[in-house]
């Protein structure tokens, strides 16, 4: 690579020879000892030797060989790399989803139940509970006296029926939002955070969130 980056690389000094040059200075015991020799790299010394070799085989002094890689000091090995072409669902901006763009903070995962609101209860709680309640129990094959909480499904459903879901509140953030007021500690304690149910207060929660 040193070569061709340098353009020492050409007929004489062909990928072969150089390759034969390189096997050939690495048994120079420059240096190292004995047991160095199966190393798959040369030290400076052999580096010398190699070039020697190779001023030989092109019939110039070594000195001149020196004083044209000497001349590239400043430089480094160069990098060719594939460049990466026009995508317009990564390049063009106006592509991008309402989350991407920010028409609202998406919700973090860093985020703790620490930062959530709190529950703003109605001054008349009694119909939205019934409205929580039918969306609780709606799709449910179990005993409805069992059912205690409303799912993730019937949350978006319950958004979706009343016409609330939209470019702002659309599914993505109504499912995020619904997953973190599930961390709210109202009314459960530690052992209930892996349930895939949110009760009356969590539910407040989410609507503050979504307001």
């Amino acid at each position: 690579k040193l070569f061709r980056d340098l353009g020492l690389e050409g007929r004489a000094l062909n990928s072969t020879f150089l390759d034969l040059t390189f096997t050939k200075a690495k048994t120079a015991l420059i240096g190292r000892d004995m047991s160095d020799t199966q190393s798959k790299r040369i030290n400076f010394d052999q580096f010398l030797v190699a070039l020697e070799l190779c001023a030989q085989e092109k019939g110039v002094p070594s000195s001149d060989l020196h004083a044209q890689i000497s001349a590239h000091a400043d430089e480094g090995p160069k990098i060719k790399a594939t460049e990466a072409g026009y995508n317009k669902f990564h390049d063009d901006k106006s592509t991008y989803t309402a989350n991407l763009r920010g028409s609202h903070k998406p919700l973090s995962r860093g985020d703790s139940a620490l930062n959530l609101p709190k529950p703003v209860h109605p001054a008349d709680p009694d119909a939205l509970f019934a409205v929580f309640d039918r969306y609780c129990k709606f799709g449910e094959t179990a005993l409805l006296e069992t059912v205690t909480g409303m799912t993730s499904r019937n949350f978006l459903k319950l958004f979706r029926d009343l016409g609330l879901e939209g470019r702002a509140l659309n599914s993505t953030f109504l499912d995020l939002t619904f997953t973190k007021a599930k961390t709210a500690l109202i009314g459960r304690d530690m052992s209930d955070t892996q349930s895939k149910r949110i009760n009356f207060d969590q539910f407040l929660v989410a609507l503050e969130l979504c307001a």
